[in-house]
């Protein structure tokens, strides 16, 4: 299909989630695709309709720009650097030897997108008609993995909390530590507004919701001025900078697919 083409498949309403309906989850509670599943987010006067706008790159965010600036009357040119459209969204078959093309695929760049990613969703379910190819993608552990870190292979038997790595088992555990220090304050908001949410008690509801925002906030002013880097070297201070540049280096080889999810 022409991109121009794709660009004008008419908008679907039937997909409105809540923010509300994800229990124990990081959410600025606002409900984007409330925003955006309408006629349009905005309107160009009627003489600047067919005005030429630059979108730098046809990656997922590009695309949904360019989407909505040609609702608003505007004509979206495209820029992209390669042969492909997608950006970061790139699942790459793999080739047989005989030259013919796998079933088996890699993700060249996100590996997957959480459910609580509602928007991107929406976009590409409601707006683009496009579906996601094979089914979930598991948590690490999860499933019989098996890791590449500095030429050493390492297993990751299904169900355990860490590799079968001492070194990896502290890292894990140090940092598990840290994440659950901000993460289960927020579960039991979640929990809570849920509960009241299910019982209909109006006013309680505003009380838990004002909560959550609270908390919300509340890391949003403690690390809004600081680094990642620096936000979990406060977290943890026993990770020096040579422990992060190793922990960095092993995550980065999950990004880019030294992780291998076996079935």
């Amino acid at each position: 299909m022409p991109f121009y083409e794709l660009l004008n498949v008419p908008q679907r309403n039937k997909f409105s989630p809540s923010s509300e309906d994800i229990i124990g989850v990081i959410d600025t509670l606002y409900d984007y695709v409330e925003f955006v599943k309408g006629d349009r987010i905005a309107t160009l006067p009627e003489d600047r309709w067919g005005t030429e706008v630059a979108v730098i790159g046809a990656g997922v965010a590009g695309l949904v720009a360019a989407y909505e600036l040609l609702k608003m009357g505007a004509k979206p040119v495209l820029f992209e650097a390669s042969d492909r459209i997608g950006g970061r969204a790139y699942s790459k078959h793999f080739t047989e030897s005989d030259g013919k093309e796998s079933p088996v695929l890699a993700e060249l760049g996100a590996m997957r997108f959480p459910p609580s990613g509602k928007l991107f969703f929406y976009y590409l379910s409601q707006v683009f008609n496009l579906s996601t190819q094979g089914g979930s993608f598991p948590d690490p552990g999860k499933v019989p993995t098996k890791l590449y870190y500095e030429n050493e292979e390492i297993d990751w038997p299904e169900g355990c909390a860490h590799p079968n790595n001492k070194e990896f088992e502290r890292i894990g555990n140090e940092w598990n530590s840290f994440v659950n220090k901000l993460v289960e304050p927020l579960k039991q908001a979640w929990g809570e507004l849920a509960t009241v949410k299910q019982k209909g008690d109006a006013q309680e509801y505003q009380q838990k919701r004002k909560k959550l925002r609270q908390i919300w906030q509340g890391y949003i002013y403690r690390y809004q001025n600081i680094s990642f880097y620096k936000a979990v070297r406060q977290g943890i201070p026993s990770w020096d900078r040579r422990r992060c540049q190793q922990i960095w280096r092993t995550w980065h080889g999950f990004r880019r697919i030294w992780a291998v999810i076996s079935d």
